[in-house]
């Protein structure tokens, strides 16, 4: 069925709503998943790649020694993505490009670096890794990482408490806000250290990997299961079985694509009760059989639809 025809489909009760939706998901495509599972606690420098994209997580937890009281005025206001932080008495400063620094909640990157006379001017992007920009007032501490992260990692922010409950949602807003278009990954967290990660289907399947130490942890190898928008098609079909069909037993659907999966469900026709169906349902390319070897039978009272699907496609 293609979209065109959703219209016929009755949405009057749960089984006509299902079937609407999963044609809608027919055509639309179904993106690929992969699931992440972090059960130990995880270690700095620790990384989990996906596709080209290299996570390492980053340990932010030493005290620059300089807080926001060193900083000009106005600089931390809230709603700034990029600004200047501009250290006062600051030249001989540890941080450099690249690095993380956390105030308060928020979590900032160092895109660049310039050493005065006796400032040291640092351009920062506000609101890393899906943190929150906010107003910071003076005295608060500027924390730096532990360790600076390798050339061409994405950092992964994370304070002292190291924990799958604390690490997980962390992780998950850093592959949401700094995970490459290229990419198109998104992080959904599903339980308290477990994440589904999906992305567009393109008849590619993106690598994954974790190397983290700790014991029980678990990354799909590819992403997996998704199919293009377009790559599929579903079909539903309706009718009463003939006299013959009744006598041979067998009741047949003839589809205009390989099918790969198939549904069966029975009513009787006058009022509409359900017929619980456990005969065998067979597929052999575009035919779908059933037959009538189960506890209920289908009769000329009957009405049975067969719910088909298909790739046109390769599936990813």
């Amino acid at each position: 069925m293609d979209a065109s025809k959703l219209a016929n489909v009755s949405d009057a009760t749960i089984k006509g709503a299902a079937i609407r939706d999963l044609v809608k998901g027919a055509v639309g495509g179904c993106n690929q998943v992969a699931s992440l599972r972090m059960a130990a606690n995880v270690v700095d420098q620790e990384i989990i790649t996906l596709g080209t994209d290299v996570f390492e997580f980053n340990v932010v937890a030493t005290d620059t020694t300089h807080n926001i009281g060193e900083v000009v005025a106005g600089e931390m206001a809230t709603g700034v993505v990029a600004n200047t932080l501009t250290l006062v008495n600051a030249k001989a400063t540890s941080i450099a490009v690249g690095d993380v620094l956390l105030c308060q909640a928020e979590y900032m990157l160092v895109t660049g670096k310039s050493i005065g006379a006796a400032n040291t001017a640092l351009t920062v992007r506000r609101g890393y890794a899906g943190s929150t920009a906010a107003t910071h007032a003076n005295a608060q501490q500027l924390d730096e990482a532990v360790q600076s992260v390798a050339a061409g990692r994405i950092a992964v922010p994370i304070t002292g408490t190291l924990t799958p409950t604390a690490v997980t949602p962390l992780l998950v807003k850093a592959v949401n806000a700094e995970g490459s278009a290229a990419q198109g990954v998104t992080a959904t967290q599903i339980s308290v250290n477990s994440v589904v990660l999906s992305r567009a289907a393109d008849g590619t399947q993106t690598t994954c990997s974790e190397g983290m130490t700790g014991g029980n942890n678990v990354i799909d190898a590819k992403f997996r299961g998704g199919v293009q928008p377009g790559k599929s098609t579903m079909s539903v079909v309706s009718r009463v079985p003939t006299a013959t069909e009744v006598t041979l037993g067998t009741m047949s659907f003839v589809f205009p694509f390989s099918v790969t999966t198939a549904q069966v469900y029975a009513v009787t026709t006058s009022t509409g009760a359900t017929i619980a169906i456990n005969g065998a349902i067979a597929r052999s390319g575009a035919v779908v059989t059933i037959n009538n070897a189960g506890d209920t039978d289908w009769a000329v009272t009957s009405t049975v639809t067969c719910v088909a699907s298909g790739n046109l496609g390769d599936a990813a």
